[in-house]
């Protein structure tokens, strides 16, 4: 497994060949449309309001022609960054805390093997939708946390 993540933020960025959707959900929202998807370890979720599809993803690949504008995360304890639009940090895995984060009913979430989890979560408080993910890496002894908000 790579020890790096990037995480990016964007406008009209095709990933179509560059990713692979375990599976996702469509949240609506008036005239704004959430699509979250679980693609890999990562997490993508595409934001389209007034006729503008924008992206945010986090993956440990993306296509070349984003990277530079990408957040570079590295897999170490500790590891903190914040961007306009939100943060992430890398926490030392836990059981209890990532068992507590699915446990909300808004939260989308996929388990690819023992206690290894992406999960989005969502909720939304006056014009603003708030989502916060969890990547757990068992294997590395590692959880990534992030969180983002958009207006509605």
């Amino acid at each position: 497994m790579d020890t790096d993540l990037y995480w990016f933020f964007g406008e009209n960025c095709d990933l179509k060949d560059w990713v692979k959707v375990f599976a996702s959900k469509e949240l609506v929202f008036g005239t704004s449309k959430f699509v979250l998807k679980i693609i890999g370890y990562s997490h993508q979720i595409e934001i389209t309001q007034n006729q503008i599809t924008a992206t945010e993803i986090m993956a440990s690949k993306i296509p070349p022609q984003i990277i530079e504008q990408a957040i570079k995360i590295k897999l170490q304890k500790g590891f903190k960054k914040e961007s306009q639009n939100g943060a992430v940090k890398v926490e030392k895995y836990d059981h209890f805390t990532a068992k507590e984060f699915l446990k909300p009913p808004d939260c989308f979430a996929y388990l690819f093997d023992k206690d290894c989890w992406t999960a989005i979560s969502w909720s939304i408080a006056k014009s603003e939708i708030k989502f916060k993910t969890m990547h757990t890496y068992p294997e590395l002894n590692l959880t990534v946390f992030s969180h983002s908000s958009y207006l509605l």
